[in-house]
């Protein structure tokens, strides 16, 4: 099973993961935006990695979401 068979199956295709789709988009491009200031406030080394590491988790998720929103309006 191929990852377009996947979404098609196991992913209900609704109004509400749209919306959630475009508010994760939203709230990673806020979150991007401030990353400088945060990297700012952040002095030692640990806590700039772990940010880093949280907003590339972000970005993968967000990528993720919205390769399946494509796959379910645009894939058939």
């Amino acid at each position: 099973m191929n990852f377009v068979d996947f979404v098609h199956v196991y992913i209900p295709k609704n109004i509400y993961f749209n919306a959630f789709v475009v508010f994760f988009c939203i709230a990673l491009g806020f979150a991007l935006y401030r990353i400088d200031r945060v990297l700012n406030v952040a002095q030692d080394r640990p806590t700039k990695i772990f940010w880093i590491v949280l907003y590339m988790i972000g970005v993968a998720v967000t990528l993720l979401l919205l390769s399946v929103m494509i796959v379910h309006y645009y894939v058939v």
